[in-house]
């Protein structure tokens, strides 16, 4: 450290030691330029002579042989070049702690030996970046914006260089490299900051999204954390982004990892709930739709393992590829269509690499079965429950495109899933949807808040009330599967129907009208004595007490009386 701290010293001998960082086009004046400047200052008097360094010792300073120090930096052993840059890092924070005239020279050489070093074995480099990770968020959170923003663009040069190289298969190098993005994104308070991050990554993914793998993660999380921002910009910029990936480049974020279709997803439902755009909003969840189709389809997740009777050797590789956008027969189609024109479609020439793949692999997809294991839970439950939470949402437009998505997604892929599928939906998607209702609302006069009530009438009349048919509907579209449901439904509209609160009960007892009218003619002698059954419960638990209707009041003694009996 002291050596460097040297070549500090001697760097200092040029107007950086001693002059703030006023633009960007100043951090990025070179050497030679700078000592010009300071030899013209000199000489024309406009600084004090005490604190001008002689011309003659200025060009005794070789910054050729400062620079071949760091160039030669890459002949450093392992442990060397780690103590190099640790120990570089903190000189330039030392540089960078005066944030009225801050100096970026040991920042620059930073970058540099970065470059100079960016070829070394991987355990090498995960071992130097390290430490340069937490110097670029220091740097990046800056209270000097142009030295903020002139870390954040350095990264940035670093992320293209290093996205250059293909990353291994099961190593996370990519997405460590951007985490100092997603760090100084959630603590930066400048919006030029946070503009500029967002900025950064779209420009990685236009120029390197073929080399993109575990740096989706970082990405996703990034755009997750814009979702949320304060300014209605960075949410509306983010989200263009996320457009563009998932129009052109939705093959990519899974071909590594297919868990990145979940913080795909996990992103979309962030946008949607956004306070700035209705549109941005109403669009995520139009791409959430997209993404059950794909799943549905088998373009993503452990396709062998989610095939009912195939062998995992048939399949081939089991690398998650994209396929084309063009709708198999039946009822999915139908489901598709309504989302392709706002979500638009997958490259053509990516759809037909994927057509040579040959009809086995269509064919066993077209049996593709989702059953009650944690690999098929982990893709659908996040996009599913998602949806469900979002019915809840105050907003009235977002509540209805929600709820139309969520069971146009279960009615169109429903026949992809088992019957211990669609248990685990009914109890962790669908039935929590009511939960609240049925713990909390019995009365409107329970609501001291006008408002509060105004919101739960909304919700009855119009959210709850489509749910249930939606949920009938979908259990008469599915009978066969979904007939270990039957008793469970039964439950659920018997607690509508049993409550005091007579809009609760008055959709209860349109929503078992039309489950009698849709599945009567499928109904066995048993299934029969199950729905009728339940009504006679209903019946005996709501029947008024009779006597209370014919037995008069008893008269009240008076005061008077009481008084009366008490003299004699």
């Amino acid at each position: 450290m002291d050596l460097i701290g040297c070549f500090r010293m001697l760097s200092g001998l040029t107007p950086a030691a001693s002059g703030g960082v006023r633009s960007m086009d100043t951090l990025a004046m070179s050497e030679a330029s700078i000592k010009q400047a300071h030899i013209g200052a000199g000489s024309g008097g406009n600084k004090d002579e005490e604190t001008l360094v002689p011309p003659d010792i200025i060009n005794s300073v070789d910054t050729a042989q400062l620079n071949k120090v760091y160039m030669s930096s890459s002949s450093l052993d392992s442990d060397g070049i780690v103590a190099f840059v640790r120990c570089l890092a903190t000189i330039s924070q030392d540089e960078l702690r005066d944030a009225r005239a801050p100096r970026v020279f040991s920042l620059t050489k930073i970058v540099e030996i970065s470059h100079f070093n960016m070829a070394r074995i991987r355990l090498v480099w995960s071992r130097i970046w390290a430490v340069l990770s937490q110097y670029f968020i220091a740097v990046g959170c800056h209270s000097n914006l142009a030295v903020a923003m002139y870390a954040v663009d350095s990264l940035r040069q670093l992320a293209m260089k290093f996205l250059e190289r293909d990353e291994l298969a099961n190593y996370t190098f990519q997405n460590d490299f951007m985490r100092p993005f997603v760090v100084v994104m959630r603590q930066s308070q400048a919006v030029e900051i946070r503009e500029l991050i967002i900025r950064c990554l779209s420009q990685m993914v236009l120029a390197r999204v073929n080399n993109v793998k575990s740096g989706w993660k970082s990405m996703f999380m990034v755009f997750t954390t814009a979702a949320g921002d304060a300014d209605p910009t960075i949410v509306r910029l983010a989200f263009d982004t996320i457009e563009k990936i998932v129009r052109e480049h939705f093959g990519h974020i899974t071909e590594t990892e297919t868990a990145t279709f979940t913080d795909c997803v996990n992103c979309l439902i962030a946008f949607t709930n956004n306070p700035h755009s209705m549109t941005v909003a109403l669009n995520a969840i139009a791409f959430l739709r997209y993404c059950a189709f794909k799943l549905a389809e088998g373009a993503i997740g452990d396709l062998p393992s989610a095939v009912s009777g195939v062998d995992a050797e048939a399949l081939g590789p089991t690398c998650v590829v994209a396929i084309d956008n063009t709708a198999r027969p039946g009822p999915a189609s139908n489901g598709f269509d309504s989302s392709a024109a706002a979500v638009g479609t997958i490259s053509s020439s990516r759809a037909q690499a994927e057509g040579d793949r040959g009809t086995a692999t269509t064919a066993q997809r077209a049996s593709l079965k989702f059953v009650d294991r944690d690999e098929h839970v982990y893709f659908w439950f996040p996009l599913l429950a998602g949806l469900s939470e979002l019915t809840f949402d105050p907003r009235p437009e977002i509540r209805r495109s929600a709820l139309e998505v969520l069971f146009d997604v279960l009615k169109t892929h429903g026949g992809s899933f088992a019957e211990s599928f669609w248990c685990r939906i009914f109890e962790r998607v669908l039935l929590p949807i009511f939960d609240h209702v049925r713990a909390e609302v019995t009365d409107t006069t329970t609501f001291t808040s006008e408002r509060r009530r105004q919101q739960e009438d909304a919700w009855l009349y119009e959210t709850c009330t489509h749910c249930l048919q939606h949920l009938v509907d979908l259990f008469s579209q599915y009978y066969e599967l979904m007939l270990p449901l039957l008793r469970q439904l039964l439950a659920l509209l018997k607690s509508f129907i049993s409550r005091s609160h007579a809009s609760l009960a008055n959709v209860g007892v349109a929503a078992y009208t039309r489950l009698v009218a849709n599945c009567g003619p499928q109904l066995q002698p048993h299934t029969w004595t199950q729905v009728t059954d339940m009504l006679q419960q209903v019946i005996q638990e709501t029947l008024p007490y009779a006597a209370e209707l014919v037995t008069p009041p008893h008269k009240q003694a008076s005061q008077d009386d009481i008084a009366a009996a008490a003299a004699a």
